[in-house]
């Protein structure tokens, strides 16, 4: 090494010799070049291997031919008049682009053509998807941190594995090949006739996602042409054509299954079968965002059809899914642009509402919560006013979900009182309802109010939050209702019983001025169970608050005309709801089964409307059992009760507050042994239907 070097021209150096890089030892040669290192005093000091250098990262280079695809199918690719030869982008690099498009684009002469290619695709050879380059997430408490600290001080890294990696532990394409499965790709045949498939998907974003806004619909539909065919994509893009089924016009035989068309709650059925078919292996594949939205679009639609318990466990999986990849938590990526990191975003609330939701519904576990989500809540990035109002209201319903999941763990917890020594007193249940109010009172206005010049999706948006609002409060109250089977007098059992009431009659007049207000001939905007099934539940504390007012002699006609108006209202959704179905049979029963005194000509209309019962049987059972049912002196029960929704709560409030526990109201936890228990699995699962025909 040169040691004449004079001061005042002394070469740098700002790295490590080659001896220190090899040792992975900490080197001092920018500071003693053109000495030697210390760590080189005895032996040679070179700079003859310089580090390698990074390249581009692959996904950044991925993301810019995808930009690059699109634009090209877009407009057509450059002619080559217009290339230069100084043109950074050679045409060899993009030949086989360039070739694709040509052929795209070989006969087309007009605008008209040109822009068709956003939506045809002749070549029908699928895409393969990038799913080596997928990621699994990590959290803090894994080996994560560890290997993070080694790294920084032995400078390894993945590579530095390819040189001592056994094939028959690290190889895993030869187990996959001996999988057997039959995930074929997807075809342009499963999504049908092309014009349809553009209904259906105009269909789901005017009623599905408008009140979930999953999806960005100007991205969706240019990403068609070029990913119609990919595993993900097309599993995303086919539950959009079930979804999109389920709000076509009733009677459509194009989405209904042949020699069914009375089942118009499985419309799409057949896009269905095809997603479950050709879903990504769970087992062995790493999910994308897409493939945790297409998981999250058949929740929906699963929700509506037979199996809608089974909404929970795909719901499960959804999370699970996400989870894996790491949606729930806040990435600092500077390669996903903000149409990605809005997706994962909006994906992941999605699961927070539709979980909370099921939760609610199903009293079941909840799988996520509120904290364990480490993201911004939805932006608003569209560009019309209707989509910015969506994401809004997606915001709020985020909001009132997590109150909703603290009052789930307040209330409805599974321990042993006793044993946690856990209690709820008034003091927890007025703070429940405090911030239930709050969350009312700031509404945003254009959330608030609904007009009957609404649009018709934005008045149904503005309806549903107020059914959320006064659902929610029947969440903290209806654990409390009074038990038949206890003779003891409660005042706050009473106060329960007036609020649910008060919001069992609110949520069906909600629901009947939404019915009314507008045609709906492509059914009600996407609800979830939380609040499509609050009618069915409304109806049922109905029935209750007639049986305990006529144990205690005071009958309330208006109670009456309530059940008859939610009973009319599950007959409107019963068409694209097996759910509303099958609870208008179980309230028809119940009403004659408890002597529920309703109008005669009103069940009998009911039980004509009904297909699966005999109407001759049934009116001659009605005609018998009227008989029985008490008379109702409307003028005189008036002047005992009047409408729940002009009552003043303050009389029953007045004496209660406190830290006194309320454990002892509540039902118990128990309930394995419960007639009710069996009557609702009845209810969502219809196993009992082959039962009773054979018996019959």
């Amino acid at each position: 090494m040169n040691k004449n070097v004079s001061a005042s021209k002394k070469p740098k150096i700002n790295r490590a010799c080659d001896s220190c890089r090899k040792k992975k030892a900490r080197c001092d040669a920018p500071q003693t070049f053109p000495n030697q290192c210390s760590n080189c005093k005895e032996g040679e000091c070179t700079f003859n291997n310089p580090a390698p250098k990074k390249g581009v990262p692959q996904r950044y280079v991925n993301d810019l031919e995808a930009k690059l695809e699109r634009y090209e199918a877009t407009f057509g690719p450059l002619p080559p008049s217009a290339m230069s030869d100084g043109s950074p982008s050679s045409e060899g690099s993009h030949k086989r682009k360039f070739e694709r498009s040509n052929r795209d684009n070989r006969d087309t002469e007009s605008l008209t053509e040109k822009m068709s290619a956003l939506f045809f695709k002749p070549d029908d050879e699928p895409v393969k998807d990038n799913e080596k380059e997928r990621t699994r997430c990590f959290g803090k408490s894994s080996m994560k941190g560890i290997v993070k600290r080694i790294t920084l001080h032995a400078d390894f890294t993945a590579l530095d594995l390819n040189t001592e990696m056994r094939s028959r532990f690290w190889n895993e394409e030869f187990i996959t090949q001996t999988m057997r499965h039959s995930q074929a790709p997807y075809t342009h045949d499963d999504f049908g006739d092309q014009n349809l498939m553009y209904e259906l998907i105009n269909a789901y974003f005017d009623k599905v996602n408008v009140t979930l806004p999953l999806l960005n619909r100007e991205r969706f539909v240019l990403d068609i042409p070029k990913h119609k065919l990919e595993r993900s994509f097309g599993s995303l893009l086919i539950m959009v054509c079930a979804l999109g089924s389920q709000h076509m016009l009733m009677g459509d035989k194009r989405v209904l299954i042949p020699g069914r068309e009375d089942t118009q709650f499985l419309a799409g059925h057949h896009f269905y079968l095809i997603a479950r078919e050709k879903f990504i292996d769970q087992i062995s594949t790493v999910a994308s965002l897409q493939d945790v939205q297409a998981m999250i679009l058949m929740q929906l639609y699963v929700q509506n059809g037979l199996y809608p318990k089974s909404s929970w466990l795909i719901s499960g999986n959804a999370m699970l899914l996400a989870q894996d990849i790491g949606l729930n938590i806040k990435w600092n990526d500077s390669k996903e642009d903000s149409y990605q990191q809005e997706s994962r975003n909006r994906a992941m609330w999605a699961l927070f509402i539709l979980d909370t939701s099921n939760s609610a519904a199903l009293g079941r576990f909840q799988l996520i919560s509120y904290d364990d989500i480490n993201l911004d809540l939805p932006s608003e990035i569209e560009t019309d006013s209707k989509s910015r109002l969506s994401v809004r209201y997606m915001n709020q319903s985020i909001k009132l979900y997590k109150i909703v999941q603290d009052i789930l763990k307040s209330i409805y917890w599974l321990k042993s009182n006793e044993k946690e020594g856990y209690k709820v007193s008034y003091n927890d249940i007025a703070s429940l309802n405090s911030r239930l109010n709050g969350w009312y009172n700031k509404l945003p206005s254009e959330l608030r109010d609904a007009k009957k010049s609404d649009d018709e999706e934005v008045f149904q948006m503005k309806c549903y939050l107020k059914i959320a609002y006064h659902t929610s409060q029947s969440y903290i109250y209806k654990s409390f209702l009074p038990d038949p089977s206890s003779a003891e007098f409660s005042t706050f059992r009473l106060t329960s019983l007036f609020i649910c009431l008060n919001d069992s009659r609110t949520i069906i007049s909600i629901f009947d001025d939404i019915q009314r207000a507008g045609t709906n001939l492509r059914g009600l905007c996407h609800s979830n169970c939380f609040l499509g099934w609050s009618t069915f539940s409304a109806c049922l504390i109905l029935v209750l608050c007639f049986c305990e007012s006529r144990k205690n002699g005071d009958l309330n006609k208006n109670d009456l005309e309530y059940i008859q108006k939610g009973i009319q209202v599950l007959r409107k959704m019963e068409a694209r709801d097996l759910i509303m179905g099958r609870a208008v049979d179980m309230i028809l029963q119940l009403v004659i089964k408890a002597e529920v005194p309703l109008d005669h000509l009103f069940l009998k209309n009911q039980w004509n409307l009904s297909n699966n019962i005999n109407p001759d049987q049934a009116h001659e059972y009605l005609f018998k059992s009227q008989l029985t049912f008490p008379y109702v002196d409307n003028h005189v029960q008036e002047n005992h009760v009047s409408d729940v929704m002009d009552f003043n709560f303050d009389q029953f409030d007045a004496g209660l507050g406190g830290t006194e526990a309320l454990n002892a109201l509540m039902p118990s936890l128990d309930s394995r042994e419960d007639d009710w228990s069996a009557l609702l699995s009845t209810v969502f699962d219809g196993s009992s239907f082959n039962t009773v025909n054979n018996v019959a």
